[in-house]
This record gives structure tokens, C-alpha cells and sequence, in this order.
């Protein structure tokens, strides 16, 4: 069955650093502490501890039927690789009602966190293929009533934006504007001296900006910079991009940061640790061409891949007739024998994924990911 959980948390209950009194070092820690989400919505339902009442459950606990409409699309990349500050996911929550309608604009700057895939109830299903798929900050919130429906949809980045760099509504609901005829101050500063760790500056600079985020490399020896590298930068995604260039020209390869959950992941092209099979029976359709040496294929939703892994997608058993994607069969036969074997095999980087989502539609492919990829 479809597997959903969405939490929303407003911007001034976003995670806090508390003191654990029970450091095992005899020091007070910092430890995370999560607040209560303003929103809590999810398909699955489980019992609470007592036995009085139901909550929000994972994806193998008992499905919840009369689970509210939701739909969704999300686009998940590099954050040096984005195109526009507009963001790349929307959601669509139905059923809503009048308070959360007419408060939408107070969810700007709020942190959407989104988990999906397929929890058990069908032979196909995968429990362990779920997965956080979003972990955001809404940019824009539009309450809607037509009729009898309510709706609220979110237009969010999919990373969690820094503080000074969302534009909050004001208690008129009109938008704070930046005076452009003042200099724009520079938040975001870099630096790094000759033959000193590039991974180390990397990570100082993340979590100065975002520390509530971890940060991981797939690179395990140090990376010494060729020479003084430094800047100031007047948003995030310009410091992304400046980082990756300057790793490019310590190393002539290209590093791709990429949010997955509390966790900015940085990864450098050509290193692969794990490698994800992709089984015959879990493809939509067959992959197909998407670029010169580019390819895309198509699953049920998914929430356990993430950018910079690597897949194999299954060996035929047959030998290919005329190439990939061509098919010469002449007889009935020999179009079923194609139809039971995948067109593209090999290993392959995840390069993008785009996550297609609608909680009650009838069509499979209305709730399915996509990814796309280039030879590993």
C-alpha cells in the first residue's frame, strides 16, 4: 500500500540544542531535540503506548484507509546544480480545514520533512525501500476553498534554507522587501590555506551555516588545497557552487553536495562504496535514452536511494538483438521474449531523482520515482 508520512514544523520550533545532564563524560552535551510538528500527517497508523488512541505509524504498521489526499512533486539534485532560488517541490494537502487555510502564510520558512514509498499490503511492496524523501523549507504557502474543498499547497526548496536567507511576510501578509539600493551584506564566507584539508574546510563552512546538519565524504584521505583558496558569497547555493570549483581544481573532479535528510553528503564522481540493485521486476516500463550517454528508468516510490549512489541495473539472460532499445522481432514470440528482459544493464550514478506522487489516483505511475543516471 502507499506509504506517507509528512510532518511541518514552524520556523521558530525548528530543532534546538538542549543539555543532557547524563553526558557519561561528567559534562553537559549539546543533544538534539525535536519539537512537536504543527502538521502530522501519514497513511499508516499504529497504537500509542497504553493502548488509548492511534498516532502516525511507519510502513509496517496497519494502513489507514481513510488517510487524507495528498499530492506531491519533488525534484532532488545537487545543490550546486540548482537552477533558480524558487525551489524545485510542491505538496498539496486536501482536506484541510478553515484555521490551516487562513494561517497558511505563517508557514513560510516552517521545515517539511516527507517519507514515502510502499508499506507492506501488496506482493510487490518493500517496507525497506522507504525512505525520507524531503526534508525542506516552504517557501511560499497558498490556502485554497472551492466548493466544499479546502486545500493547502506548499511550494518548498528541497534542503533546509538558512534563516537569512528566506524573506518572512510581515502581519499584513505582504512580504518583506530588500532595498536594493543597499549593498547586499555577504553571509557566507570561505576559507582555506595552502595544503591545508579541503574536507575539512568543506565541512567547518556547512555546519556554520546549517548546524543542525551532519556532514559526510565519501573521500577518506585528505584533500590539500593547491593554493590560498577564499571568499564571501551572498547565498548559500553560490557557496556550493564556489566549494565544488575549488575542489575541481584540487583534485580535476567534480564534487556534488547533496542533502539527504540532516545530512549533507559529499561526494566526489567516480567513488562508488555501495552499489543498489535495481531487480527486473521492480521497473515501470523499460529505462530509455535521456542524453547522449544518459539514461532514465522508472520504479514504484522509493525513499532508500538517494543521489551519488549507484545501481546495477540486472544482466539479461539473452543476447541483445540489434543494439539497446531496438527491438527486430518478427513474430509474437520473439516480442514477448523482449518484453521479460531490460533493455540496459550495467552500473550507473544517480544523478537526479524526480519523486511523482497522488495519495488516491488509481494510476501506478502516479505514485513512482524517477531516476536519472550516467554510466559509473
Amino acid at each position: 500500500m502507499r506509504y506517507y508520512d509528512l510532518r511541518v514544523v514552524k520556523p521558530k520550533e525548528s530543532m534546538t540544542q538542549s543539555k543532557d545532564p547524563n553526558s557519561i563524560r561528567g559534562t553537559q552535551d549539546n543533544v538534539k531535540t525535536h519539537p512537536t510538528p504543527y502538521l502530522m500527517l501519514g497513511s499508516y497508523m499504529k497504537r500509542k503506548p497504553g493502548g488509548y488512541g492511534w498516532e502516525v505509524g511507519g510502513p509496517n504498521d496497519e494502513f489507514h484507509p481513510n488517510a487524507l489526499e495528498i499530492e506531491f512533486q519533488i525534484n532532488e539534485t545537487s545543490i550546486d546544480s540548482f537552477d533558480s532560488p524558487s525551489g524545485n517541490a510542491s505538496i498539496t494537502i486536501h482536506g484541510v480545514d478553515m484555521h490551516q487555510i487562513k494561517t497558511a502564510s505563517r508557514l513560510v520558512g516552517s521545515t517539511v520533512v516527507l517519507k514515502a514509498g510502499m508499506g507492506k499490503g501488496l506482493p510487490l511492496s518493500n517496507p525497506n525501500q522507504t525512505g525520507e524523501i524531503l526534508n525542506g523549507t516552504v517557501l511560499t504557502a497558498v490556502g485554497n476553498w472551492v466548493g466544499v474543498a479546502m486545500d493547502l499547497t506548499l511550494y518548498l526548496s528541497n534542503h533546509v534554507i538558512p534563516p537569512q536567507d528566506i524573506t518572512f511576510p510581515t502581519v499584513e501578509g505582504v512580504a518583506k522587501q530588500i532595498d536594493s539600493s543597499k549593498p547586499r551584506n555577504t553571509h557566507y564566507p570561505f576559507h582555506c590555506l595552502r595544503g591545508q584539508d579541503l574536507c575539512q574546510a568543506i565541512k567547518l563552512s556547512l555546519q556554520r551555516i546549517n548546524p543542525d546538519y551532519d556532514t559526510e565524504f565519501n573521500v577518506k584521505d585528505p584533500v590539500p588545497a593547491p593554493e590560498d583558496l577564499y571568499g564571501s558569497y551572498p547565498n548559500f547555493t553560490e557557496l556550493c557552487a564556489a566549494m565544488s570549483e575549488f575542489w575541481h581544481q584540487a583534485t580535476k573532479k567534480r564534487l556534488r553536495i547533496y542533502p539527504h535528510g540532516t545530512v549533507f553528503s559529499c561526494y566526489e564522481e567516480g567513488r562508488a562504496e555501495v552499489t543498489h540493485d535495481i531487480l527486473f521486476e521492480e521497473l515501470i516500463g523499460q529505462p530509455s535514452w535521456d542524453g547522449v550517454a544518459n539514461i532514465s528508468f522508472t520504479t514504484a516510490m522509493r525513499g532508500d536511494l538517494k543521489v551519488g549512489d549507484v545501481i546495477r541495473l540486472p544482466l539479461s539472460d539473452t543476447p541483445t538483438p540489434s543494439g539497446y532499445g531496438v527491438i527486430s522481432a518478427t513474430g509474437t514470440e520473439a516480442i514477448g521474449l523482449q518484453r521479460n528482459r531490460v533493455l540496459f544493464s550495467g552500473t550507473y550514478l544517480i544523478i537526479g531523482i524526480s519523486h511523482l506522487g497522488q495519495f488516491r489516483s488509481p494510476d501506478g505511475q502516479q505514485w513512482a520515482s524517477t531516476f536519472f543516471c550516467v554510466p559509473a
